[in-house]
């Protein structure tokens, strides 16, 4: 059975399953506090433009130990960036207002629910507003952060 925890004077080490941590190197380490600083894993955008009872998952291509830093911006039509950042559960929500041809106003609400898991993103976007009509595009840009090299 392999060794996969270290913890002495040099450190804190603990290597993936199957690997001794005091032979293993640094891609067979899930941590080590060697590493000094979080390394990026990935960076994708999304069109965020349905309404959805349901969560879609966006695939990480790699399973984490546990759900990674997520960084996130919200850009709306007009590039309005707003920003967050998410170990967990993420909920940007916002109102827009809009007057159509006969007068009326509308303050349509946009709910988005970002979760990491550890191998996927999940998202929900909510459009709520009176009249059926389809919501805004908007974009969603994600960096993914590998803090278990």
């Amino acid at each position: 059975m392999a060794r996969r925890v270290l913890f002495d004077q040099s450190g804190f080490k603990v290597s993936k399953p199957g690997h001794d941590v005091l032979t293993a190197g640094p891609a067979n380490l899930q941590f080590s506090s060697d590493f000094a600083q979080l390394a990026h894993f990935q960076t994708g955008e999304l069109n965020c433009n349905w309404n959805e009872s349901g969560y879609r998952t966006y695939s990480f291509g790699k399973t984490f130990p546990s759900p990674p830093i997520v960084h996130l911006q919200m850009v709306n039509a007009s590039n309005d960036v707003h920003e967050a950042s998410s170990g967990g559960f993420l909920l940007l929500s916002w109102a827009d207002s809009y007057t159509d041809l006969g007068g009326t106003t509308y303050y349509p609400h946009h709910e988005l629910y970002v979760y990491p898991t550890a191998s996927a993103l999940m998202i929900k976007s909510v459009y709520l507003d009176s009249p059926a009509i389809h919501p805004p595009l908007y974009r969603l840009r994600y960096t993914v952060m590998d803090y278990n090299l």
